[in-house]
């Protein structure tokens, strides 16, 4: 799924941000990508959170919580109003 997200349009490097544990070791990932909403008289550009990974090991250590705080200011910074779980 990574993969395929990486290789589309949809893909902001920026978005995907990766968390280490104190020994800098990959602790866990998460990944924004561009969607579009379409209502019937507009359309709305937004962020997709989805994957969301932690290891289980460090769950402790590194939070969900600590990756989506990062991933929910993100959005700000590019001008993006709506982030979807």
């Amino acid at each position: 799924m990574v993969e395929r997200l990486r290789k589309s349009d949809s893909f902001i490097p920026q978005l995907s941000i990766v968390a280490e544990d104190k020994n800098d070791n990959v602790a866990g990932h998460i990944l924004l990508t561009k969607i579009n909403i379409q209502t019937q008289d507009r359309s709305h550009q937004a962020l997709a959170l989805a994957p969301l990974s932690i290891k289980p090991i460090i769950k402790i250590r590194v939070s969900a919580g600590n990756l989506l705080s990062k991933a929910i200011a993100l959005p700000r910074a590019l001008v993006l109003t709506s982030l979807l779980f």
